[in-house]
């Protein structure tokens, strides 16, 4: 990857439609989709006009990606983290049963969902995807 270029890129991507043509009939034919990036590092955002500005803004961030050039860890993981309390199995609890932290990663880039009986479990995975060892 050329020097200086960041590993990974990360935006909240938002869609919607307009009408094209304030006169049409037909609605569906006529709208046009606008788009806006707003970036999770530097927190700035950018409008798009259309679904082609968007896609060639896309392609000159990435451009830089020269093929080949993977490693063999990725540069960035994306997980939605849940963590929520539950009987020791995982389902809803009793009155006065004993509740313990069960935790879920789904990953962004898959859709791959994997559940942790314990904090531990996880904390462990996590060390795994990343190779980092214990107490680093």
């Amino acid at each position: 990857m050329a020097k200086g270029q960041p590993v990974y890129l990360s935006y909240l991507l938002r869609l919607w439609r307009v009408s094209g043509d304030q006169g049409s009939h037909h609605v569906e034919e006529r709208a046009i989709w606008r788009a806006s990036l707003e970036s999770s590092r530097i927190g700035g955002r950018k409008i798009f006009a259309n679904l082609s500005e968007l896609f060639a803004f896309l392609r000159e961030q990435t451009h830089a990606q020269v093929e080949g050039d993977v490693e063999e860890r990725p540069d960035h993981l994306s997980y939605l983290l849940r963590l929520w309390r539950a009987s020791d199995d995982g389902e809803s609890h009793d009155a006065g049963e004993k509740l313990v932290w069960w935790a879920s990663l789904e990953s962004v880039c898959t859709g791959e969902r994997r559940s942790f009986a314990t904090l531990d479990d996880l904390f462990d995975f996590l060390r795994e995807q990343t190779g980092v060892s214990p107490g680093s």
